[in-house]
């Protein structure tokens, strides 16, 4: 993807990123806790190399529960270390500790009221090893201060898209050609992430070109947080 850097005036920084699933990490922070009492069980999960689609398929199936009946907050990398919540429907607690399934391991399992769905996290916790780039220090802290200072700009990666676009193109065909829909429900809630994510990178890069990352346009929706 041609997405503008926050950073194209200093130095470029060469190095390697993600050469190995344990060079990025991600953490979920959940939005609340499971009260110990409902319906549906969430289970804490770890991940690795593992697309959360797929760790929710082998679970679910370890557990015998159907597809319908299990969920998450959100999407994790599949090329790292994951740790995320789900809810399933129809087990118990006492199965989810004792499920054993290949690639990836259960940390806590409790009962709650209601299930998990899409946005039901507070926010994403990250870890990124960057090799082979000790010899351009003076860049990195250059990189790291126009960070703290600025912030990030969240675009949508590749893989959100697809292998060279095809989960774009689908969508497209779908949403935009009227090509057939996915059978599967959450085939097309997929799809139509992949267009409001591209959506949001364009949008985006648009403000990194003009320097207004950090100001507020007029038409932006605006939303007050705890933290101020």
């Amino acid at each position: 993807m041609d997405l503008p850097f926050l950073t194209s005036d200093i130095e470029p920084v060469p190095g390697r990123i993600r050469a190995i699933p344990e060079d990025f990490r991600v953490e979920e922070v959940p939005a609340y806790t499971p009260s110990g009492e409902g319906e549906h069980v969430f289970v804490e999960f770890e991940k690795r190399d593992l697309s959360t689609a797929e760790a929710l398929r082998r679970l679910g199936r370890a557990l015998g529960v159907s597809p319908r009946d299990a969920s998450v907050a959100g999407l994790k990398d599949r090329h790292a270390i994951t740790t995320q919540w789900a809810s399933f429907f129809g087990t118990t607690p006492e199965a989810a500790r004792e499920a054993r399934v290949d690639g990836l391991r259960v940390l806590r399992a409790e009962r709650h009221g209601n299930k998990l769905r899409t946005g039901h996290l507070r926010a994403n916790r990250f870890e990124l090893r960057i090799r082979d780039a000790a010899a351009h220090v003076e860049a990195v802290q250059s990189v790291l201060a126009r960070v703290e200072r600025d912030g990030v700009p969240n675009y949508f990666g590749e893989q959100r898209f697809g292998r060279g676009g095809k989960s774009l193109d689908m969508a497209r065909a779908w949403l935009l050609d009227g090509g057939p829909a996915p059978r599967d429900k959450r085939d097309r809630k997929f799809m139509v992430s992949v267009l409001q994510a591209r959506v949001f990178n364009r949008v985006l890069a648009e403000r990194v070109t003009l320097n207004e990352l950090g100001a507020y346009v007029e038409g932006d929706l605006l939303r007050k947080e705890d933290t101020g």
